[in-house]
C-alpha cells in the first residue's frame, strides 16, 4: 500500500459555513447584533423578536415566521432538552420563570422568510464565562466576543466537549466542527465569521468556558436524540519536534469500499460511511534535503465497519504490539480503535528534479512521537 493522497470518491465536503456578523457591547451588558441570516432556519444569539429587533433592521419582524429557545436547566417549567417558543406568542411564563432570563443569553432557532441582515438587541446582559454555566448534555451556546477570545486562546475552561456542531443556514444542515478546527480558524474576539453564531455542543458534565405563518417546530438535534456513539476526530498540531503541515479537510460521506482510493480502498463493493482525513507531520528541525515525516490517515466508520474490518484484517499481519498490524512493508502500521481505523506511514522527504519525492526507508514504530500520541489517544481494540 504505497503512499497517496487521501481520496474519498463521492464524498461530501463541508461547504462554506460562516457569514459576517458583529456584536457590540452596550453599557447595560447586552449586545447589539448584526448578522446575515438566510431564508429558512438559522441559529444565532437569542432575543425576543417582538422586543429586540431594531427599527432599521433589513429583516423586519414581519419577515420572521418563528423563533425558539432551547432549555437546559432553567427551572421546573423548563426541563432540560426542550424548546420554548419565543415568537410568535412567546411563552413568557417559561422564559421569565423565577425572574431568570438565562435562555435569552443563549442561542436560538429563528426562521426567516428571506435572506438579509438582522439587527437586534439581545435584551439581557451576558455573564462572565466563569459564571455562565453549561449543563451536562446539549447546550445552545453563543460565540460572543468573550467565547471567541477563549477559543482563540485554545481554551474551553472546565468543559469536556463531546460533540460540537454549527448549523449551515445556507444549506439547511448540521455541520460537525471539531475543537481543533475551531482553535485553528478563529482569529480572535472580533472574528466576524464566528461572532453571533449559535454553537451547539454536548458536554459530559456541568461546566463553564471560563478560565477557572405557522411553521413546524425547529429541526431536531444532530443525530436525533444525540445518543449515538460517534466521536469527533481529534489530533495534535505539534508533538515534540513534529508539527502538522496544515489542517486537512475532514471529508465525510458514503461510498463503495472499492472506490475509497488506494489508501483506504479494498476489493469489496459494500458501501461504507466514514469521516476521515490524512495528516502530514514533519520534523521541524530537519534540513529540506532529508526531512523525516509521518503520513497518518484516520477514518471513523459510521456504517459498514464490520465487513470492512474483516476484509482488511485478512491481508494484515499482527505485529509484536498487541492490536497493531503491518503488511510486510516496515514503514507502515495499522490498528483499529472502536470505530476508528488508523494507518501510519513513516517517510523521508528528499529533493528531486520534479520537486520532492518520498522515500519509505524508515521503520515505523509505536515509539515515534506522532504514532505514540495517536496510539495513546486511540488505543488498539
Amino acid at each position: 500500500m504505497k503512499r497517496v493522497l487521501f481520496i474519498l470518491s463521492c464524498i461530501i465536503v463541508i461547504s462554506c459555513l460562516f457569514v459576517s456578523a458583529t456584536m457590540v457591547l452596550n453599557f447595560n451588558g447586552s449586545y447589539d447584533v448584526e448578522v446575515f441570516i438566510y431564508e429558512g432556519w438559522n441559529i444565532v444569539a437569542a432575543t425576543l423578536p417582538e422586543e429586540g429587533i431594531s427599527e432599521d433592521s433589513e429583516i423586519k419582524l414581519g419577515d420572521i415566521k418563528a423563533a425558539w429557545l432551547f432549555t437546559t436547566k432553567f427551572g421546573e417549567l423548563s426541563p432540560s432538552g426542550e424548546y420554548v417558543r419565543a415568537y410568535p406568542n412567546p411563552d413568557l411564563d417559561r422564559i421569565h420563570q423565577n425572574d431568570d432570563t438565562e435562555m435569552i443569553r443563549n442561542a436560538m432557532w429563528i426562521y426567516s422568510k428571506k435572506n438579509g441582515v438582522l439587527k437586534y438587541n439581545t435584551l439581557e446582559n451576558y455573564k462572565s464565562l466563569d459564571d455562565r454555566l453549561l449543563y451536562s448534555g446539549w447546550n445552545f451556546a453563543v460565540i460572543d466576543p468573550m467565547v471567541a477570545k477563549t477559543l482563540y486562546e485554545k481554551n474551553v475552561g472546565t468543559c469536556d466537549i463531546e460533540k460540537s456542531y454549527f448549523y449551515n443556514a445556507e444549506s439547511q444542515e448540521w455541520v460537525r466542527y471539531s475543537l481543533n478546527d475551531l482553535f485553528n480558524e478563529i482569529d480572535g474576539p472580533e472574528d466576524e465569521d464566528f461572532i453571533g453564531l449559535g454553537w451547539v455542543i454536548k458536554v459530559s458534565d456541568d461546566c463553564n468556558l471560563g478560565s477557572s405563518g405557522n411553521v413546524d417546530g425547529p429541526p431536531g438535534l444532530p443525530n436525533g436524540d444525540g445518543d449515538s456513539d460517534e466521536k469527533p476526530l481529534e489530533y495534535p498540531n505539534e508533538v515534540g519536534d513534529y508539527i502538522l503541515e496544515k489542517v486537512p479537510n475532514i471529508e465525510k460521506g458514503c461510498a463503495p469500499a472499492n472506490n475509497l482510493g488506494p489508501r483506504l480502498g479494498i476489493d469489496i463493493e459494500d458501501t461504507v460511511c466514514i469521516e476521515g482525513a490524512t495528516f502530514n507531520y514533519y520534523n521541524k528541525n530537519d534540513e529540506e534535503s532529508n526531512k523525516r515525516g509521518v503520513f497518518l490517515t484516520i477514518a471513523r466508520f459510521d456504517q459498514g465497519k464490520d465487513v470492512y474490518k474483516n476484509r482488511i484484517l485478512s491481508v494484515l499481519t499482527l505485529t509484536e504490539n498487541e492490536g497493531v498490524y503491518g503488511t510486510g512493508e516496515p514503514w507502515e502500521l495499522y490498528w483499529w480503535s472502536d470505530n476508528f481505523y488508523i494507518v501510519i506511514q513513516e517517510y523521508v522527504q528528499k529533493p528531486s528534479p520534479n520537486g520532492f519525492s518520498y522515500s519509505y526507508s524508515a521503520t515505523a514504530t509505536i515509539e515515534h512521537p506522532i504514532t505514540n500520541w495517536f496510539i495513546t489517544k486511540y488505543q488498539p481494540k
